[in-house]
């Protein structure tokens, strides 16, 4: 016997006899042919998969399948094919047809390889979708006929039509629909709206057509609808919120976009004298406006279109803070005099409103970062000051105003000049350990992100810097290095502290210095 000789092969084979006389002639030659393999599935070519539109007698075609004598299909009406419609065994050729399907079902079929060894697998499961009549004639739903009042950007929808994939809308103030002020084919729902408006007061005539594979349906009956007129409604106020306090310089009033507003006008009214205030006019949903400090104001907001304006918005209250002072202007010493003699007198002007200190700060540079000297507790527009500097003969200095609320802007900054004859006595090397008091002393909440701290050492030494609270607990390490000898500063962050009072400890070789700093909140 002869093992594993292949499938559907051809073979030839022949005999000869041995014996001890010797080995006799072949005999005849013989041939035979191997049973074939199971045959594979077969690949489908036609209809496609989800194929639409397909005739109703159509022709079902796959690849030949090698060693395959004839082949097997079914068509049927489900997945599973539990409805079989054909079950054929034993074609000859790969290719079927079928006739009377009916119009517009979907259908699956699949098909199989047979030979002399068995029935190969099914191929893969296809379906496809016969061709469909025309869509029925489309019913509309809404706007409804002849209504009246419609909003000017109304929503059309209408009912599914049998057979149908998209629709085409046509809008026309003209019932013959020769010309279209809005139109859209390949809807694929059953609702569409504009996305512009329609004019007012206007009469429109309407219409929708299903479409499919195979044509176009007819079009539904013309429905017309009247648009009604624009309502203006009253705006939503957004800011200042409703009883707020607000700073009075560029105050900015915020409030909703109304529908098909032109213009907005807001009202604006004292509370005390409770007169209205003048209608100021906004092209948009916002308006800035400069106010009196600390008065209390009404205010409301209307829309505006043409002459047709909408109803005020609810009146909220807002209330202002003092005002930041201004300026202030630099007198003593005139700019640029070069030959000042220490201590200097500084002279400026008052500022407004309600000022109840001014801030004094000289350098020896304009950035004001090189040997920064400051003093934020005077109470008068007078201050004398000894000028010691480290690197040059020159100075810049400037000056602000503060009130309740705040610090106001800087003066122009001023340079001038110190006298070297005399001040050669006066050296600008620190001569004794010192710390400086911090600044600004006390510490408001909005200035304790940079609290200025200065220190001058006589000599080199190692140096640490330290806050403590008046336990005597350490809050924060501020310096622990070897400094050169001479004036150093440096910004410390105190936001984070809680208002009270808390020691600056300065330790050094030459001894320790300590200065109170107030925190306020």
């Amino acid at each position: 016997a002869v093992k594993d000789l292949g499938n559907f092969q051809k073979y030839f084979w022949r005999v000869r006899a041995i014996n001890i006389g010797g080995t006799g002639p072949w005999s005849d030659v013989w041939s035979f042919v191997t049973l074939p393999s199971v045959p594979e599935a077969p690949i489908l070519l036609m209809p496609d998969q989800d194929a639409s539109g397909v005739d109703l007698s159509p022709q079902f075609d796959w690849d030949e399948v090698e060693s395959a004598t004839t082949y097997g299909m079914q068509l049927a009406r489900d997945s599973a094919f539990t409805d079989l419609l054909i079950d054929v065994k034993r074609i000859p050729l790969s290719r079927y047809a079928a006739s009377n399907l009916d119009e517009g079902r979907w259908y699956y079929w699949r098909a199989n390889a047979e030979n002399s060894a068995g029935t190969g697998p099914w191929s893969e499961i296809r379906r496809f979708r016969t061709l469909r009549p025309a869509p029925e004639q489309v019913v509309l739903i809404a706007p409804a006929d002849v209504s009246t009042d419609t909003d000017l950007r109304p929503e059309f929808t209408w009912q599914a039509a049998a057979f149908s994939d998209t629709y085409s809308i046509e809008v026309s103030t003209d019932a013959g629909f020769a010309s279209t002020v809005y139109d859209r084919d390949w809807v694929t729902g059953l609702t569409v709206q504009p996305g512009q408006d329609f004019d007012e007061q206007t009469t429109y005539f309407w219409r929708v057509q299903a479409k499919n594979e195979s044509g176009e349906g007819q079009w539904s009956a013309v429905w017309s609808f009247t648009t009604g007129q624009i309502e203006l409604t009253a705006p939503q106020l957004v800011t200042p919120i409703d009883s707020s306090s607000q700073y009075p310089e560029s105050v900015t009033f915020t409030w909703s976009r109304v529908p098909y507003a032109e213009s907005y006008e807001v009202e604006l009214t004292e509370v005390e004298g409770g007169a209205p205030g003048a209608l100021i006019s906004a092209p948009d949903s916002s308006l800035q406006r400069s106010l009196k400090d600390e008065t209390e104001y009404l205010w409301s907001v209307r829309a505006v279109r043409g002459t047709q304006k909408g109803p005020w918005s609810d009146a909220w209250l807002l209330s202002t803070t003092l005002r930041l002072p201004g300026a202030v202007t630099l007198l003593e010493p005139l700019a640029d005099v070069q030959s000042l003699l220490s201590p200097v007198r500084f002279v400026w002007t008052t500022s407004a409103p309600q000022v109840d200190r001014y801030w004094l700060e000289w350098a020896e540079d304009a950035q004001f970062v090189t040997n920064v000297q400051r003093d934020s507790t005077l109470t008068d527009t007078t201050a004398t000051q000894a000028i010691v500097l480290q690197s040059s003969a020159d100075f810049w200095w400037r000056v602000r105003a503060g009130n309740a609320v705040g610090w106001g802007p800087w003066s122009t900054v001023q340079q001038n000049g110190i006298s070297t004859t005399a001040v050669g006595a006066l050296s600008s090397h620190p001569t004794q350990l010192q710390l400086n008091q911090n600044f600004p002393n006390p510490v408001s909440a909005a200035e304790a992100s940079s609290v200025a701290l200065a220190f001058a050492l006589p000599e080199t030494m190692s140096v640490r810097l330290e806050v403590h609270d008046l336990m005597g607990r350490r809050i924060a390490m501020l310096l622990d290095q070897t400094l050169a000898s001479g004036r150093h500063s440096l910004a410390y962050d105190a936001s984070r502290l809680a208002a009270g009072q808390y020691m600056l400890v300065l330790s050094t070789s030459a001894g320790v210095r300590t200065k109170v700093m107030t925190v306020l909140r």
